[in-house]
Parts: structure tokens; C-alpha cells; sequence
């Protein structure tokens, strides 16, 4: 009579067992969340390099520092991605933005106001319209005053004091427009395409599932194989 004997090594098992850990919400929340981020950061950034101030001169780069503002947390349900920039939203939805603590909205009208407040700038004087004090306000401006050149120290010794003498006037420049609203147009571009976020998030579950179904196998190999005995 033959006898034959067979051995059934369960080599699947251990590989779902390690798929199953590795899809935990508790593991795959931050896999998630750092995902998403990297993404959103990567679309900012190249916002950043992309669109420089309408106005040119320094820059602000506005959306660069949106970028190092994103950041997530992890929920109950779920992963929330947060961007930490004021006014980001506004640009992705557009809106009419008012101003809250005063009556006017300030724009910029040449590069130098642009990323400024009005009130760092000391010498700007209110235009009305009419030229009148009861004209309705529409810019902030420079003053006008007189450049007035001294002479050195030189002519002063000759001449026992010090000389001026007027060079013109300077100043007049509008820096900022008054306005009591400002409709914005939305621009959906300023988000990061759906399609490449789900991708990103692809891409960094399936890296993780990988890592833990190779280290599966690997243990699998170790204990079908554990390698020669020591002799006694």
C-alpha cells in the first residue's frame, strides 16, 4: 500500500493578515493626511513660482507662504486638511469682500503699496473727487512737497552759513485706491486638481500596503526557511 503524505503551507494568510493592519484607520489616517498635504504644498509652491504680483516690484509671495501654512489633522471620521493663509478661500470662491473696521477698502495702485497698509505710509493725504473736503474719498496719495538742495560744507565756510535753493516738487503719486467693496471673480486653479489629490493619496496607501505585505513575506520565508542548525 502506498502512502502518500502532503504538506499545505498557508502562505496567504499572513499577507492579508498584514494587509488588514496596514488599513487600520489609526495607521492609514496619517498616511492620508501627509499625502494630501505634500500634494497641496507642491501646488502652491508652483502657484508661487508661476504668479508673481500683478503690480511687479518685491514680492510676497503669497502663495508660498500658503503652502508652508497647510498642514492636517486627524479626525474621528477622517483626516481634515487645513490652510492656514488669510484670504486663500476667498480666492478659490470669489465674493464681495467689505471692509470691518473702516469705511474703505485699500488697493494697491503701484508696487511699492503692494503687501502694505496704508498706515505705514506717513505722508499720504485723502483725494475727493471735486477737489472739494466734502467730495467723496477714491485714493490715498503722497504728499506734494518742495525738494529743497543745501549746499556743502564747503560753500558754507565761504559763504558763512548754509545755502538752499528749491528743485521742484515731489510727492503726488496715488498709492492706494478707496473702495467700500470689491467683488472678487472665483478661480477654482488656486485648489489643487481632485483627480492629482486622490492620486497622491493612491499612490502613498498603496506604498504602505507594499512595505507591510513585503515584510509579511519575508517573515514567511524566515520560518519555512530558518537556515542550518548549529550542531551540538
Amino acid at each position: 500500500m502506498m502512502q502518500v503524505k502532503t504538506s499545505v503551507t498557508d502562505r496567504a494568510t499572513p499577507i492579508l493578515v498584514a494587509i488588514e493592519e496596514s488599513i487600520r484607520p489609526d495607521r492609514l489616517k496619517p498616511v492620508v493626511g501627509r499625502a494630501a498635504v505634500n500634494v497641496v504644498r507642491r501646488h502652491f509652491f508652483a502657484l508661487d513660482r508661476e504668479r508673481p504680483n500683478a503690480l511687479a516690484g518685491g514680492r510676497t509671495h503669497y502663495y508660498a507662504g500658503a503652502a508652508r501654512g497647510t498642514h492636517f489633522d486627524v479626525l474621528p471620521d477622517g483626516v481634515m486638511i487645513s490652510v492656514n493663509q488669510v484670504g486663500i478661500l476667498q480666492r478659490i470662491l470669489g465674493g464681495t469682500i467689505v471692509p470691518k473696521q473702516a469705511k474703505f477698502l485699500t488697493i494697491p495702485a503701484r508696487s511699492e503699496a503692494y503687501g502694505k497698509r496704508a498706515s505705514e505710509f506717513r505722508d499720504l493725504i485723502i483725494l475727493r473727487r471735486g477737489d472739494h473736503q466734502f467730495g467723496e474719498p477714491y485714493a490715498l496719495a503722497r504728499a506734494v512737497s518742495t525738494i529743497v538742495h543745501r549746499s556743502g560744507a564747503a560753500d558754507s565756510l565761504l559763504l558763512g552759513g548754509s545755502r538752499s535753493s528749491s528743485g521742484g516738487l515731489q510727492g503726488g503719486e496715488i498709492l492706494f485706491w478707496l473702495k467700500r467693496s470689491v467683488t472678487q471673480a472665483p478661480d477654482p486653479t488656486v485648489a489643487p486638481d481632485t483627480l492629482a489629490l486622490y492620486a497622491g493619496i493612491k499612490l502613498a496607501t498603496n506604498e504602505v500596503i507594499a512595505r507591510h505585505v513585503a515584510r509579511a513575506r519575508e517573515r514567511g520565508a524566515r520560518t519555512q526557511n530558518p537556515g542550518p542548525r548549529t550542531p551540538p
